[in-house]
């Protein structure tokens, strides 16, 4: 199990002890899936959070018109529904957009490690609060940025976006047209 990157990444919340790292590493499963597999379907309970080792997913709600592309989510990112937290029927799906692999853990699984050392628990509540502070960016953005700021923005962050996802999910989450899309990419260059 190929877990360098989710050390990597724990380690950025605060410094792991390798006895800590041997619990966390004991309880993850790995899983791929593959293109237009889900990891999550709304109006099903949220079981697992997901590390991604590889690959791109998105987060959509359906409307009744069309999908609503809320998030993406690449190598080196946590995803989960957010109702994996308190144990709810999710209102989105989470799709793999490409080939992905995971590292997993259920949530009974999780809420074991929350009380196993007071470094895991820390560790785990700096990334809940990452989570958290993610989705107020992503609201913000909505609320405030100019259709052009989110493409802009979106871009930075997935320079590779449109060659792992449909240009009209991209659209969706910018909350533009695919033509505007289009319109907006140009002007950018």
């Amino acid at each position: 199990m190929d877990t360098d990157l989710l050390l990597k990444t724990l380690n950025k919340g605060h410094s792991l002890a390798l006895s800590d790292q041997e619990i966390i590493l004991g309880i993850l499963e790995e899983e791929k899936f593959n293109k237009n597999d889900f990891l999550q379907h709304d109006n099903e309970r949220s079981r697992r959070l997901y590390f991604i080792k590889s690959g791109v997913v998105r987060i959509y709600f359906n409307s009744p018109e069309k999908q609503v592309t809320y998030l993406f989510a690449r190598e080196g990112e946590f995803v989960t529904s957010t109702a994996f937290f308190d144990q709810t029927r999710a209102e989105e799906n989470i799709i793999a957009e490409e080939t992905t692999e995971v590292l997993s853990v259920s949530y009974p699984d999780l809420m074991m490690l929350m009380h196993s050392t007071d470094n895991i628990s820390r560790v785990l509540i700096y990334f809940c609060n990452l989570y958290r502070r993610m989705a107020l960016r992503r609201l913000r953005s909505l609320l405030e940025d100019s259709p052009e700021e989110r493409v802009r923005k979106l871009f930075a962050r997935y320079p590779d976006i449109l060659q792992k996802t449909k240009p009209e999910h991209v659209a969706s989450y910018c909350g533009i047209s695919r033509t505007s899309l289009y319109r907006t990419m140009k002007k950018l260059k």
